[in-house]
């Protein structure tokens, strides 16, 4: 009775208990830096062109063995590459390295930037600078068929607005389809994919300038009227006058005044 009775567990196992918070903070910061370290692994693979569209990946214990890191380091690694669309994985057979998706790889940086809740203004200046670089290509490039097409979308918008009443979530649906199938023409995967995303992100404003004032609806026509005609003509001068004159009513409408250069 008189003696003292020692701790049940291992003195490293009451180190831990002392020092539990800092143990798993360390232990954490570890399998973020292996995760980190099979995810550049992998992308140094496939950048210096040893890893392929198709190429099959080695299964998780060899992976792990091979770069010195955990099975969960690696089946996280995995997680967050199947996320971005590199690698896909088929049950009973392994992992592979997909053919890539542009759009789905793009996702994660739509909700990035909505949840940083990126300024208007930066919005504005991107749109600017990416709808001048597509019209300028859809001007020297585009067929006559694009162009037909590119005609009736703008016909679609005109009946839309001449509809009473007005159905508003079509009429920007209309809109956006006539600027998507611009950035279409100009057969750069990159560029319509980051075009995408900008439109997304600015088609809620857009949306609430039509809210706002009907007569927006026809300012709109006006403007993709103007665009259609700098194609028409092949006119890259017309063209930048025309993209200047729609984002600055744009602007305007959507009281982006202060951001003027």
């Amino acid at each position: 009775i008189g003696q003292t009775q020692s701790f049940p567990f291992s003195d490293d196992f009451f180190n831990f208990l002392l020092h539990n918070k800092q143990s798993l903070a360390s232990d954490k910061k570890e399998r973020e830096s292996a995760q980190k370290h099979v995810i550049n692994y992998i992308k140094k693979e496939i950048m210096e062109g040893r890893l392929q569209a198709g190429d099959q990946l080695p299964n998780e214990y060899d992976l792990a063995e091979q770069l010195g890191v955990s099975r969960d380091s690696v089946r996280e690694a995995i997680k967050v590459l199947q996320s971005y669309g590199v690698i896909k994985i088929q049950r009973g057979d392994g992992m592979y390295i997909t053919k890539g998706d542009l759009l789905k790889t793009l996702e994660p940086l739509l909700f990035s930037i909505v949840l940083s809740k990126v300024d208007k203004s930066e919005i504005y200046k991107l749109r600017c600078s990416l709808e001048q670089s597509i019209l300028n290509e859809v001007i020297e490039n585009a067929s006559e068929s694009d162009i037909q097409y590119i005609r009736s979308l703008i016909e679609e918008m005109r009946q839309l607005y001449s509809q009473k009443p007005q159905n508003q979530d079509e009429f920007v649906k209309s809109d956006y389809n006539f600027h998507i199938e611009l950035a279409k023409i100009t057969k750069n995967n990159l560029l319509q994919g980051l075009y995408s995303i900008i439109l997304c992100l600015s088609f809620p404003f857009i949306r609430q300038t039509y809210e706002s004032n009907p007569c927006n609806h026809s300012h709109a026509l006006e403007d993709h009227e103007e665009i259609l005609k700098a194609i028409e003509n092949r006119d890259l001068l017309l063209g930048k006058i025309a993209i200047d004159i729609t984002l600055n009513h744009w602007m305007q409408r959507s009281e982006l005044n202060n951001i003027k250069d």
